[in-house]
């Protein structure tokens, strides 16, 4: 393409076209892997928005200031709006791949959808998702006494601690595993009665906490978390 042929127009316009195009695979990555279904509501929009606005605004509308098919320096000018664009993008990026949901953790009558950043802030090795049944966020509950009262001082020693007790991977029991396993069933079974059960939807209802969602969720003890009443969330 002759770059000097085209006017200011033209090349915006040019540019906006190839950065929608990566957009939309970008958008297919973070709704369909990193944020699926109701996910997308626990940081996907977030995502959604820094990608849209690094690549369908910063560079298209830098190409739109500076363009002018008559500078000499115009292809080197165009060169550092890609390179600016694509260095903000790149960023953008992993910033929305660390803080996709890896885990949904079912402990007493909350849900903890907790993101790959927290692990690797707390320098926990992701190895242990391979071991956990299902696609992602994996589903897992505790290997805890059937204790209210137990859990919740393990909860606030935890937060005192600067040690969750919902980080504590070496407990953590994979749901679909324990659902044909008595002994884990039982303790499955403790939480979920105290829950409401949805019958037209077939999900219990709790609280759900994340990084940028809080409010109620209808849980599957099949396919996860499947609905979402958000009370409040940012986005």
């Amino acid at each position: 393409m002759n770059i000097r042929g085209l006017n200011r127009w033209q090349a915006f316009l040019t540019h906006f076209g190839i950065s929608l195009i990566i957009f939309v695979a970008l958008l297919a990555i973070i709704t369909l892997i990193w944020y699926p279904s109701v996910f997308i509501h626990m940081g996907g929009w977030q995502g959604i928005k820094i990608v849209a606005a690094v690549d369908l605004i910063l560079g298209p509308f830098l190409t739109l200031i500076i363009f002018n098919p008559t500078k000499k320096s115009l292809p080197i000018d165009l060169s550092i709006i890609a390179l600016i664009q694509l260095s903000c993008l790149g960023y953008g990026v992993w910033t929305i791949e660390q803080q996709r949901p890896v885990t949904q953790i079912l402990l007493d009558d909350r849900l903890h959808v907790i993101p790959k950043a927290q692990y690797k802030a707390q320098d926990i090795s992701l190895d242990f998702l391979e071991k956990i049944p299902g696609p992602t966020p994996k589903m897992v509950m505790l290997d805890l006494p059937t204790d209210h009262i137990f859990i919740a001082k393990l909860v606030i020693t935890g937060l005192y601690t600067d040690n969750p007790v919902h980080l504590r991977t070496s407990k953590y029991i994979p749901i679909l595993s324990a659902k044909n396993q008595p002994s884990h069933k039982e303790k499955l079974d403790w939480q979920l009665d105290r829950l409401e059960f949805d019958h037209e939807k077939n999900c219990y209802w709790l609280q759900a906490e994340s990084s940028y969602f809080k409010g109620d969720v209808c849980f599957n003890t099949s396919h996860g978390t499947i609905h979402h009443r958000p009370l409040s969330h940012t986005e």
